[in-house]
């Protein structure tokens, strides 16, 4: 079956879908190393952003993609958690600078009563009658929103104490609402990855400096 410009194969379940909704990895020197920004040069292979799919593909659906043997590294899902994390971060950093995001109480409930608000992250520490406000409204514009992240994680991301409800007003700032499902579903939040607040925000990522030594490497040689 040939696939459209803008699709592309899970190498884990096997099915197609939208590139956007892929996860791009690259093999670089025999290691399979995650694109977080999918930008990096050469052939890559997709997968859904699940432990199912990713488990797949590091059992065998890497080496059939790429045609060869890999290395995965032992904590390879932490390592992508962890990447995901930091493209969050920086994501939410962009949407802040772009007015793609508003946040407290009085700006976000302006912003869902012009019905602005695409999604809505709540803080999971937020004050309770806060909390039911914001949910109740999101459930009646059948808004998308999120709970699963500590306020004093959102206000340490952005130079904030604490956030404590936080409206993404753009569509450009869809791939951020995502991280955050995302991170949700492969259970982030409630693993020790999840950072402590005022620690672990902007840590440079792990992976990431990887990827930059081997490519440094194949430029030294070149």
């Amino acid at each position: 079956m040939e696939l459209s410009d803008s699709e592309r194969k899970c190498v884990g379940c096997g099915k197609h879908d939208a590139r956007e909704g892929l996860e791009r990895f690259v093999k670089m020197e025999d290691n399979v190393i995650f694109d977080m920004r999918k930008k990096a040069p050469g052939r890559g292979a997709h997968v859904h952003a699940t432990t199912e799919c990713l488990n797949r593909a590091i059992k065998s659906g890497f080496a059939k993609s790429f045609k060869a043997k890999v290395k995965i590294e032992d904590d390879f899902l932490n390592i992508f958690l962890s990447s995901v994390f930091t493209r969050f971060q920086e994501g939410l950093r962009v949407a802040f600078r772009n007015s793609d995001l508003v946040f407290g109480g009085d700006l976000v409930s302006e912003a869902m009563k012009n019905n602005r608000v695409r999604s809505l992250v709540i803080a999971s520490d937020a004050g309770h009658a806060v909390s039911r406000k914001f949910e109740s409204n999101a459930q009646r514009k059948e808004t998308p929103y999120f709970t699963a992240i500590r306020g004093a994680i959102l206000g340490g991301i952005l130079g904030k104490d604490f956030i404590s409800v936080l409206g993404f007003v753009s569509r450009r700032a869809t791939p951020v609402y995502r991280d955050l499902q995302i991170l949700e579903k492969m259970g982030f939040w409630n693993s020790d990855l999840n950072p402590k607040p005022n620690k672990g925000i902007g840590i440079a990522n792990g992976e990431e400096q990887i990827l930059e030594e081997i490519v440094g490497r194949k430029n030294d040689r070149t």
